[in-house]
């Protein structure tokens, strides 16, 4: 029927505004020592938080055309 109106349509939508988790994951990974650990929230938080800015900073440059 095609209808997306459960959680998994709903999250999945959701996921389409963030930066893929694992490119995320391996951008922190590269800036710690070799034997850090980075648990599964901070790195949710992490693309939460780059998602928005890029939003942030694609907005602003829209309003000010550059």
């Amino acid at each position: 029927m095609g209808d997306d109106c459960g959680d998994e349509g709903q999250n999945g939508r959701r996921q389409d505004h963030f930066l893929p988790i694992a490119n995320i994951s391996r951008i922190m990974k590269k800036y710690l020592p070799g034997n850090s650990k980075i648990a599964k929230d901070a790195k949710e938080t992490m693309q939460e938080c780059v998602s928005e800015f890029i939003s942030f900073i694609t907005s602003e440059c829209v309003i000010h055309g550059s």
